[in-house]
C-alpha cells in the first residue's frame, strides 16, 4: 500500500471512489434535513428578537 500524500499514514483496503460517494450520500442526506428545518421554522428563525 502507498503512503497517503497528505497525511503520511498508509491508505486503507477501501478504494477512495466508494469513500467519497458514501460521503456525497451522507452530505445529501444531511442538507436535506437542514433545509428541511430551516423551511418548517422560517418564521421562528428569522422573527424579530
Amino acid at each position: 500500500m502507498a503512503d497517503d500524500e497528505i497525511t503520511g499514514r498508509k491508505k486503507e483496503s477501501v478504494p477512495d471512489s466508494l469513500k467519497s460517494r458514501s460521503a456525497d450520500e451522507v452530505g445529501i442526506t444531511l442538507g436535506t434535513n437542514v433545509a428541511g428545518y430551516v423551511l418548517q421554522n422560517t418564521g421562528r428563525l428569522f422573527a424579530p428578537s
